[in-house]
This record gives C-alpha cells, structure tokens and sequence, in this order.
C-alpha cells in the first residue's frame, strides 16, 4: 500500500511541477510542448482508480498544456495455434488472450476503457472516473449513457480485433 501511494504521490508531483513550469511561463503557446504523463493501471485495482480520480481532473484542467498516456496492466497470452489440419473457427477474432490480476471481468473493463479512449477522446475520463465510483458493478452502460458515450459501439469495439489490438498495444507499452 505504502509503494501505492508512493507512485501516486510521484505522478501527482511529476504533473504539478510541469504544471508549475507552465503557470511560471505564463498560457501554454501554439507550439510548446505539452507535459506528457503516462499511468499504468489495472481498472479494478483500487491504487489505480485513486490515481484516475487524483489525475484526470488536473489533467483536464491543463487541457492541451498536458497529455495523459494511459495504459493497463495485464499479460497477453498467445491461444494455442489450431492442430494441422483442423479448421480455424470462424468466431475466432484474435490469436491473443489476455489475464489480468483482477481476473476476466478487469479485462473486459480494461478493454472497454481502451475502446472508449479510441472512440470517445473528450468523454473517456468522465465515464473513467463514473465507472471508478462502482467499479465492481457490472452495469457499466448506465455509466456510459451518462457521458454521453454508445455502449453499443464500446461493446462492438471490444468484441472485436480492434479491441484486442488496443489491448495488446496498451500492455506492450
């Protein structure tokens, strides 16, 4: 818990100080350089859904002064390949599983996150931190509608190879 916090606590001042530096230089100007941030969570983890919910609101205060980089945390575990001469099935939309810590259901949410970051860049951290505030909660739709953000189209990212793309990029990073 103590390392938890430690890395929050790091994040948080890493942000600050580049916020810092841009109060001191006055508007951020066409052309500098935002202050880059990147967080590594797992979405069920309660040390990240603190960061999150630390992290997003001065992120989105800084607007375009400040880039987050999210990624999660997982592995990606290759299925087997299909002995020779069997058929591939067709439902098969990825050669790549993935576990996390938190189990399936963290993945399902890690992914939807993902996909709602591709799909939905302005809304992505208020269905973030909603989300944060159940997490356990398997209604995640009501949560998307809140925001203004399709759970149709995240449910269809997810499902397919651009939701395992996502995934894979996420945790190579």
């Amino acid at each position: 818990m103590k390392a938890g916090k430690s890395l929050l606590s790091f994040g948080v001042v890493v942000l600050t100080i580049g916020a810092m530096t841009i109060s001191a230089r006055g508007e951020a100007k066409p052309g500098d350089k935002p202050v880059q941030l990147e967080l590594y969570v797992m979405s069920h983890c309660p040390f990240g859904t603190q960061a999150e919910n630390a992290i997003f609101p001065a992120i989105k205060s800084l607007g375009k002064a400040a880039e987050l980089k999210l990624h999660f945390i997982a592995k990606d575990v290759a299925l087997p390949a299909p002995a020779v001469g069997s058929p591939v099935p067709a439902s098969t939309t990825s050669s790549a599983s993935f576990s996390s810590m938190h189990g399936p259901e963290e993945v399902l949410e890690d992914m939807r996150h993902l996909c709602a970051m591709r799909q939905y860049p302005k809304q992505y951290m208020d269905f973030i931190l909603e989300r944060n505030t159940n997490i356990k909660n398997p209604d995640w739709q009501s949560a998307a509608k809140k925001v203004g953000i399709d759970p149709a189209k995240i449910e269809a990212c997810v499902s397919s190879e651009e939701g395992a793309r996502l995934m894979s990029d996420s945790i190579k990073a």
